[in-house]
């Protein structure tokens, strides 16, 4: 004879709404909304919660939208992965249904050059300026007058830079090489068009060379290493040293 507890049929095991369930289910449109989520991790409890979130009325491709800006606006701004919400909770917070920013005008920029912006406040303007994917080539122009707006005149004539490997090679070659090297003729240009196409000592506008006061940055000289002088005031440098104290006008 068997027991009361023998007796007793099995209790049916719990079973998910089939919608719910971990059992993976062909769906091309969470797989478009994976590929779009920056950060794929919890494949299994994203999927639980795309369904959860379509049960409670939500529209899949406003989902997909909402999760690709979400993309955009995280590569932006540069935010680790790990600081990026799984999606799992992503969905389940419904932020997919967060409040979407209209379009920011583009900044207008004066004309003049406008108070220098720091570091950190130029980054922040080209980095909010580039996140607009809806009109990159009118963003690109804007970044453009963005940093040039920052520069001085100075800043726009900047000797042009060469990388610490070719530095190292303009430095070691002979003399009369590194004069005609491409780097040297631009340097060259720049430091004859700041001083007016004129020797800097007695402003004669004939036969002027670039003279260099010191040798230490060859290859990589700044602008204040160079001074433009003509024939004579640069044969009574090298031939008496006459200029030396007078040159320090660059």
């Amino acid at each position: 004879m068997s027991s009361p507890a023998e007796s007793r049929s099995p209790e049916p095991a719990l079973l998910l709404p089939s919608s719910l369930s971990d059992t993976p289910v062909e769906d091309p449109l969470f797989d478009e909304f994976w590929a779009a989520y920056p950060r794929r991790v919890g494949k299994g409890a994203a999927r639980r919660a795309w369904r959860m979130a379509q049960r409670n009325g939500a529209d899949p491709r406003l989902i997909i939208a909402a999760a690709g800006r979400f993309r955009d606006d995280r590569l932006a701004c540069g935010t680790e992965q790990k600081f990026i919400p799984h999606p799992s909770s992503w969905l389940g917070r419904e932020h997919y249904a967060d409040e979407v920013p209209g379009p920011e005008a583009a900044p207008s920029l004066p004309a003049k050059v406008p108070d220098r912006l720091n570091d950190e406040q130029l980054l922040a303007v080209v980095v909010r300026l580039a996140g607009d994917q809806e009109r990159p080539v009118t963003m690109a122009a804007e970044i453009i007058r963005a940093i040039r707006a920052q520069l001085t005149p100075a800043d726009l004539d900047a000797f042009p830079v060469v990388s610490l490997e070719r530095g190292r090679e303009l430095a070691a070659m002979p003399y009369p090489d590194y004069l005609q090297t491409p780097e040297w003729q631009e340097r060259r240009k720049i430091i004859l068009k700041r001083a007016g196409y004129r020797c800097q000592v007695c402003n004669r506008d004939r036969s002027l060379h670039v003279h260099h006061r010191t040798y230490e940055r060859r290859g990589v000289e700044l602008p204040s290493d160079l001074t433009a002088l003509c024939d004579d005031c640069h044969a009574l440098y090298h031939d008496k040293g006459l200029l030396a104290a007078q040159t320090d006008v660059a």
